[in-house]
């Protein structure tokens, strides 16, 4: 196996070294927007275009150990660690069985008089080629605080970074074609891991369901919320399941909540015996979106 570096991570540090994995794995879900892109030659086919909505995640062992010497700075060898990006058709994926590791550069390190604020950055250089054979060679989440407050330690989090808590927050890809550049920077807009509160409720939650079950789906949003339109999608690919469309609006209900019903949604999901994670979007009209996934169970 080819023994080519990938990172996770928060700071300069480049830390490898073999740990075993706990296998607590913790899986951060993104939701953005491009907000600068650079394709002179057309690299990636016009399928890329400012404003446009981005999907991603990053997953890793929470109980892996730190390999860093330094105090304030994290370091962190994570084999079983993976990230993507989903624009479009588009998909931006670390390689499989590729060493992976992270870093945390802690708020303290500012008191000591470190030359740059604290930061948890996500980084992997060893990514999946793009169908056109575009190489990935930059791939990167970043959450910065320019107050030096977050975060307060070097330690793995585990949960999604709390976006109000950095006032930069970031993914970046970079790659070539023949000679030819690209880049893509992404405002991150909202983060989600499981266990995290939610403005929308789907029911059903996180289950298994049997080959055969039906079941319908609700989403439950805050009272008030004037609803626009909502959509689901899998691996970032839209599902027949959306509003206006084959889903409605329930009747009212004494909470004043808006609620979203889609029937027979064991219908528009994939047949075959798995897990997914089904995301939900539902935009407002005043231009707002609330959204998380739900992870779903399927067996035969």
């Amino acid at each position: 196996m080819k023994n080519t570096a990938k990172f996770l991570l928060a700071a300069s540090l480049l830390t490898a070294a073999g740990a075993a994995s706990a296998g607590e794995f913790v899986t951060v879900e993104i939701k953005g927007r491009v907000q600068g892109l650079y394709d002179p030659d057309n690299v990636l086919g016009g399928q890329v275009t400012e404003g446009q909505l981005v999907t991603g995640e990053y997953k890793y062992d929470i109980h892996t150990p730190d390999q860093a010497v330094s105090p304030y700075s994290g370091g962190y060898h994570m084999p079983d660690a993976t990230m993507k990006l989903v624009v479009g058709s588009l998909v931006f994926q670390s390689a499989a069985e590729a060493p992976f590791g992270m870093v945390s550069r802690a708020a303290s390190v500012a008191a000591i008089g470190g030359e740059s604020p604290p930061e948890f950055r996500v980084m992997s250089y060893t990514n999946q080629p793009l169908p056109n054979g575009a190489t990935v060679e930059r791939f990167e989440f970043e959450f910065r605080d320019s107050t030096g407050q977050q975060p307060a330690t070097d330690a793995l989090p585990s949960a999604a970074p709390n976006l109000h808590s950095f006032d930069y927050h970031s993914a970046f890809v970079y790659g070539e074609l023949n000679g030819h550049s690209y880049s893509m920077r992404v405002e991150i807009e909202s983060t989600y891991s499981d266990g995290m509160t939610s403005d929308l409720v789907i029911s059903p939650g996180k289950s298994t369901f049997v080959s055969g079950q039906r079941f319908d789906v609700a989403l439950v949003l805050p009272a008030g919320s004037q609803i626009a339109h909502a959509t689901a999608s899998l691996d970032g690919q839209p599902l027949p399941m959306s509003f206006p469309g084959s889903c409605n609006l329930a009747p009212p209900n004494l909470q004043n909540r808006p609620t979203i019903i889609c029937p027979d949604a064991h219908l528009q999901l994939p047949e075959a015996a798995g897990q997914y994670r089904i995301h939900w979007e539902v935009e407002l009209i005043d231009g707002t979106s609330i959204g998380h996934p739900v992870e779903w169970t399927f067996i035969e």
